[in-house]
């Protein structure tokens, strides 16, 4: 029977195979699998990926101990930031890193403490917790329009008179599932070979977020609420608090939200927008968008061309941050 719905996924709903190799952290918090070698399959791609024994994206190990000479840029996002699609060296933080390294004196180094899945909350609970142990020169967060609805499910921040405050301890959701799974045999083949598991993961992460929708009574197509917007912004303050007390500068990366094929949208709210330094490539893809600039077929991340787009506007945008701070006040 298995064998038979692996056949019939295979030859009429194929899907990709994108393990996403994530555990328990020491904070409540999702992180990537330390020393992880995996590979994402899909209609579009083969691309492989390594975390190092901190988790991290990187083929190296990075101590927390700053070498001289070194500018640290330190990336908090989602699966758009962890590069999925991309290769290392195709994602935009490294062509980002690489621009901006042909225009300083110190070498770059890319700190990406990236987590498929991570909302805003995460970001500034992995931020607090271990970005700031890495004493970045400069802070990225990515936005992306879910982060609206995920910061309100995870529960771990909410608001009250005094402001931002944490309230659960933890945010796990499908690590219990996937921690007993592992304890089967075979399981990590099937989820790294299998597209009837991908199949089936995919439509139970579906379910899970239909089940944090009606818990916190939130619509699919709420958008941006006033409560939410209020949220999203409390938790910017916060991580530009944190940055500050190291006087670090954090710039806040749109990823456009893709309507149709020449359509995208800037979903961030415009108190984000109006009160922190935003690097927006919407615009971008607007007047590019004859070009394939995110993966059709395979979850909709950016394509090696959308990559190398937004890593050329960021880099501008770091180059000018690093030489206004350089500049005698």
């Amino acid at each position: 029977m298995a064998v038979f719905f692996e056949g019939y996924i295979r030859l009429f709903k194929v899907q990709p195979i994108n393990p996403r190799n994530i555990t328990k952290g020491e904070y409540g918090i999702r992180v990537n699998k330390a020393l992880a070698n995996y590979t994402h399959k899909t209609y579009d791609y083969t691309v492989n990926f390594k975390t190092n024994a901190k988790g991290l994206r990187a083929d190296d190990e990075i101590p927390y101990k700053k070498s001289d000479n070194t500018f640290r840029l330190l990336l908090l996002g989602d699966s758009f930031g962890m590069g999925y699609g991309a290769t290392l060296e195709e994602s935009f933080i490294h062509q980002a890193a690489t621009i901006v390294s042909k225009n300083i004196s110190k070498k770059v180094e890319v700190i990406n403490l990236s987590v498929s899945g991570y909302s805003t909350a995460e970001q500034l609970i992995a931020l607090q917790q271990e970005g700031i142990k890495y004493s970045p020169d400069l802070i990225v967060s990515t936005w992306h329009h879910t982060d609206l609805d995920e910061n309100k499910w995870s529960q771990l921040f909410h608001l009250e008179n005094a402001g931002l405050s944490r309230k659960a301890i933890s945010y796990l959701p499908g690590v219990r599932q996937r921690e007993i799974l592992e304890h089967i045999p075979f399981y990590t083949f099937l989820s790294e070979n299998s597209q009837a598991y991908s199949f089936i993961r995919e439509r139970s992460a579906l379910m899970i977020k239909s089940l944090l929708r009606n818990k916190n009574n939130t619509s699919k197509h709420s958008g941006a609420g006033p409560e939410k917007a209020k949220l999203a912004f409390a938790l910017y303050k916060e991580l530009e608090k944190t940055a500050g007390l190291s006087d670090v500068p954090l710039i806040v990366l749109n990823i456009p939200k893709k309507l149709e094929k020449r359509a995208y949208e800037n979903t961030m709210p415009l108190t984000i927008k109006e009160n922190f330094v935003v690097v927006d490539p919407t615009g971008t893809f607007e007047q590019n968008s004859e070009k394939l600039l995110y993966w059709e077929r395979s979850q909709g991340h950016f394509t090696p061309v959308g990559n190398a787009l937004v890593g050329q506007l960021l880099a501008r945008r770091l180059i000018d941050v690093i030489q206004n701070e350089n500049t005698p006040k």
